[in-house]
């Protein structure tokens, strides 16, 4: 874990990049990995895109009061109904299920259930949302430090299936490593699969249905799964999940939070010139490069290096 946190502030240090060429995505949603702890138990496709549509709107907003118009959720959540009503009715349902979720936090010393939202509040003649994020937990959208997730919310929201939606999140985790194994009982529980499917009931209508339609969105290149078997009769205790790794292109800023360049410009174009931003490998960072001699830290950097060891430790 040292020697991780220790790479990437030495890497966040040799980039360089100009006024206004870092920005966070539009439609991204970057929250600390915690998060994907939290089963969205009883949660719809509809309100699943409901809720990501908000984690985007609230991040690096500290616990500030965020006001979103109805128009706007509609756009970025894909919102497909023009009944106001029922609009109005999935926003409540999304917030009742929130209400009812245990967002834990845990470390040796404690454990911390709390609400997400605390405010949430629709305007029905104004015809907007205002939410705030709970001020004790605002790191889990504004301090990025450490392991974090980052989805694209135009993919989140294509999706049909709450299953795909579900296995899409915790494998964007996992983007840069390019696999993860689950406890097949964790696994079940992170997707809210009914306890009453049988594994292959599990198998054909959440795994194989939600990897086809990952796949055929082109989200996970090479995406397949396996049956992690165990002891006598082969009996089936986790499922290892495999895809191409991607390099997410990013930096850091002073405090340890990682920025990533806008999503958007890192899709590049069809025809005509690439602009995409590609960039330079350090020559330490190559390989057959020849290790030079370790600088030693000043002090001064010591210490910022101790303070960013501390509050990683403290989450």
């Amino acid at each position: 874990m040292v020697l991780y946190v220790w790479v990437i502030t030495v890497y966040s240090r040799r980039i360089r990049m100009k006024k206004g060429e870092i920005a966070l995505g539009k439609e991204s949603v970057i929250y600390n990995n915690q998060m994907n702890l939290v089963a969205l138990k009883g949660f719809n496709s509809v309100e699943i895109d409901l809720f990501y549509t908000l984690c985007s709107q609230v991040k690096s907003k500290g616990a500030q009061d965020i006001t979103i118009s109805f128009e706007k959720l509609k756009d970025l959540s894909d919102y497909r109904s023009a009944d106001k009503a029922r609009f109005i009715n999935d926003l409540r349902k999304t917030n009742r299920k929130l209400l009812s979720l245990s967002f834990t936090l845990e470390n040796e010393n404690k454990i911390v259930d709390f609400v997400l939202f605390p405010t949430f509040e629709i305007d029905l003649d104004q015809e907007v949302l205002t939410v705030a994020v709970n001020s004790r937990f605002e790191f889990l959208f504004n301090e990025i430090v450490g392991g974090f997730t980052i989805l694209e919310l135009s993919q989140l929201t294509q999706l049909e299936s709450r299953y795909s939606k579900a296995l899409y999140r915790l494998l964007k985790q996992w983007r840069s490593v390019g696999f993860k194994q689950y406890e097949l009982n964790e696994l079940r529980d992170l997707l809210d699969v009914p306890v009453s499917y049988r594994l292959d009931q599990f198998t054909v209508r959440v795994l194989d249905a939600a990897t086809k339609e990952l796949k055929k969105n082109n989200f996970f290149h090479d995406l397949k799964y396996e049956k992690v078997k165990k002891g006598q009769g082969n009996r089936v205790v986790a499922i290892k999940f495999y895809f191409k790794k991607e390099a997410l292109k990013g930096t850091f800023d002073n405090s340890g939070n990682f920025i990533p360049f806008d999503l958007d410009k890192q899709i590049p174009k069809k025809k005509g010139k690439q602009t995409v931003r590609k960039e330079r490998l350090p020559d330490w960072a190559k390989e057959g490069q020849k290790n030079k001699p370790d600088k030693q830290l000043s002090e001064k950097e010591q210490a910022e290096f101790r303070e960013r060891l501390a509050q990683i430790r403290n989450m």
